[in-house]
Protein backbone atom coordinates (compact mmCIF):
# COMPACT_ATOMS: atom_id res chain seq x y z
CA UNK A 1 0.00 0.00 0.00
CA UNK A 2 1.47 3.32 -1.10
CA UNK A 3 0.92 6.30 1.18
CA UNK A 4 0.90 9.75 -0.36
CA UNK A 5 3.23 12.19 1.38
CA UNK A 6 0.64 14.97 1.02
CA UNK A 7 -1.91 12.92 2.93
CA UNK A 8 0.59 12.35 5.73
CA UNK A 9 1.44 16.04 5.87
CA UNK A 10 -2.25 17.00 5.95
CA UNK A 11 -2.88 14.55 8.80
CA UNK A 12 0.15 15.89 10.69
CA UNK A 13 -0.88 19.53 10.24
CA UNK A 14 -4.56 18.93 11.11
CA UNK A 15 -3.57 16.70 14.04
CA UNK A 16 -1.27 19.38 15.36
CA UNK A 17 -4.05 21.97 15.14
CA UNK A 18 -6.49 19.64 16.93
CA UNK A 19 -3.93 18.90 19.65
CA UNK A 20 -3.26 22.57 20.31
CA UNK A 21 -6.99 23.26 20.60
CA UNK A 22 -7.34 20.28 22.98
CA UNK A 23 -4.56 21.58 25.21
CA UNK A 24 -6.18 25.02 25.35
CA UNK A 25 -9.61 23.54 26.08
CA UNK A 26 -8.10 21.18 28.66
CA UNK A 27 -7.32 24.13 30.91
CA UNK A 28 -11.04 24.62 31.53
CA UNK A 29 -11.72 22.63 34.67
CA UNK A 30 -14.22 22.89 37.45
CA UNK A 31 -16.06 20.12 39.25
CA UNK A 32 -15.38 18.09 36.08
CA UNK A 33 -12.85 18.43 33.24
CA UNK A 34 -15.18 20.56 31.10
CA UNK A 35 -12.55 21.31 28.46
CA UNK A 36 -11.80 17.65 27.79
CA UNK A 37 -15.53 16.91 27.70
CA UNK A 38 -15.93 19.64 25.10
CA UNK A 39 -12.90 18.50 23.09
CA UNK A 40 -14.10 14.89 22.91
CA UNK A 41 -17.63 16.00 22.05
CA UNK A 42 -16.44 18.35 19.28
CA UNK A 43 -14.13 15.68 17.87
CA UNK A 44 -17.04 13.24 17.66
CA UNK A 45 -19.26 15.85 16.02
CA UNK A 46 -16.56 16.73 13.47
CA UNK A 47 -15.98 13.05 12.67
CA UNK A 48 -19.70 12.42 12.20
CA UNK A 49 -20.16 15.49 10.05
CA UNK A 50 -17.20 14.61 7.82
CA UNK A 51 -18.36 11.02 7.33
CA UNK A 52 -21.91 12.12 6.54
CA UNK A 53 -21.21 15.17 4.39
CA UNK A 54 -17.82 14.47 2.82
CA UNK A 55 -17.64 10.68 2.83
CA UNK A 56 -14.84 8.39 3.85
CA UNK A 57 -11.57 7.78 2.10
CA UNK A 58 -11.13 11.18 0.49
CA UNK A 59 -8.16 13.41 1.19
CA UNK A 60 -10.19 15.92 3.21
CA UNK A 61 -11.96 13.20 5.18
CA UNK A 62 -8.74 11.51 6.16
CA UNK A 63 -7.09 14.77 7.21
CA UNK A 64 -10.09 15.95 9.23
CA UNK A 65 -10.91 12.64 10.93
CA UNK A 66 -7.50 11.04 11.48
CA UNK A 67 -5.76 14.39 11.89
CA UNK A 68 -7.98 17.08 13.38
CA UNK A 69 -10.55 14.95 15.25
CA UNK A 70 -7.84 12.51 16.33
CA UNK A 71 -5.69 15.32 17.70
CA UNK A 72 -8.65 17.02 19.35
CA UNK A 73 -9.99 13.95 21.14
CA UNK A 74 -8.30 12.23 24.04
CA UNK A 75 -9.26 9.05 25.79
CA UNK A 76 -6.16 9.02 27.97
CA UNK A 77 -6.93 12.40 29.58
CA UNK A 78 -10.42 11.19 30.48
CA UNK A 79 -9.02 8.00 32.04
CA UNK A 80 -6.32 9.88 33.92
CA UNK A 81 -8.75 12.41 35.33
CA UNK A 82 -11.21 9.72 36.35
CA UNK A 83 -8.50 7.72 38.15
CA UNK A 84 -7.47 10.88 40.02
CA UNK A 85 -11.08 11.35 41.15
CA UNK A 86 -11.28 7.75 42.35
CA UNK A 87 -7.95 7.93 44.21
CA UNK A 88 -9.15 11.05 46.01
CA UNK A 89 -12.31 9.21 47.04
CA UNK A 90 -14.49 11.30 44.71
CA UNK A 91 -16.25 8.28 43.22
CA UNK A 92 -19.38 10.18 42.20
CA UNK A 93 -17.32 12.68 40.18
CA UNK A 94 -15.47 9.82 38.49
CA UNK A 95 -18.73 8.07 37.65
CA UNK A 96 -20.36 11.26 36.38
CA UNK A 97 -17.26 12.03 34.28
CA UNK A 98 -17.42 8.56 32.73
CA UNK A 99 -21.11 8.88 31.91
CA UNK A 100 -20.59 12.30 30.32
CA UNK A 101 -17.44 11.29 28.41
CA UNK A 102 -19.42 8.61 26.60
CA UNK A 103 -22.85 10.24 26.60
CA UNK A 104 -22.02 13.70 25.25
CA UNK A 105 -19.93 12.59 22.23
CA UNK A 106 -22.53 9.93 21.37
CA UNK A 107 -25.27 12.55 21.59
CA UNK A 108 -23.22 14.88 19.38
CA UNK A 109 -22.98 12.20 16.68
CA UNK A 110 -26.73 11.64 16.89
CA UNK A 111 -27.48 15.38 16.66
CA UNK A 112 -25.15 15.85 13.67
CA UNK A 113 -26.85 12.95 11.91
CA UNK A 114 -30.25 14.43 12.76
CA UNK A 115 -29.31 17.93 11.59
CA UNK A 116 -27.86 16.71 8.30
CA UNK A 117 -31.02 14.74 7.56
CA UNK A 118 -29.31 11.35 7.69
CA UNK A 119 -31.72 10.01 10.31
CA UNK A 120 -34.77 11.50 8.60
CA UNK A 121 -34.27 9.80 5.23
Amino acid sequence: MKIDIWVLLAIAFAGGAGSVIRVLLGRWEGKLPYGILLANTLASAVGAWVLIEVGGGQFTSIALIAGFAGGLSTFSAYVGQTVVYWRKGRLLQGLFNTILQFGLPSTAVYLVALMTGTLIN
